[in-house]
C-alpha cells in the first residue's frame, strides 16, 4: 500500500483573505490550521464587522477581474451552504476629482 501524505498548511490571519485561502486549501485536500490573534469573527480587523464591500473599481484590470470572480464565488458559496452570507446592496463613491476614488 502506498503512503499518501496530506499537505499540512498553517494560514496566519483569519480575515477575508486568510479565511478564503484556508477554505480553498482545505477544498484541495490540505490539512489546514487557521490562526488569528483574536477570536473568530472579531472586529479588530478590516475584515470584521457587518459593513464590508466588494468593489469593482480599481486602477488595474487584474483587481477588477479578481473582484468579479469573488462575486461569483460568494454567490456559489451561498448556494453550497444553503444560506445567504453575501447581501448585495449598493455603494456610492464620491470624489472632488481625480481618476480614482479609494
Amino acid at each position: 500500500m502506498a503512503l499518501i501524505r496530506q499537505k499540512q498548511v498553517v494560514v496566519v490571519g483569519a480575515g477575508a483573505f486568510g479565511g478564503w485561502t484556508a477554505l480553498q486549501l482545505q477544498r484541495q485536500g490540505a490539512n489546514v490550521t487557521l490562526c488569528d490573534m483574536a477570536a473568530a469573527g472579531h472586529g479588530l480587523s478590516s475584515s470584521g464587522g457587518e459593513s464590508r464591500v466588494i468593489r469593482h473599481v480599481y486602477p488595474k484590470r487584474i483587481y477588477v477581474d479578481m473582484a468579479a470572480r469573488a462575486m461569483k464565488l460568494w454567490e456559489q458559496a451561498d448556494r453550497d451552504w444553503g444560506q445567504q452570507l453575501f447581501h448585495r446592496k449598493g455603494v456610492l463613491f464620491m470624489s472632488t476629482g481625480g481618476d480614482f476614488v479609494d
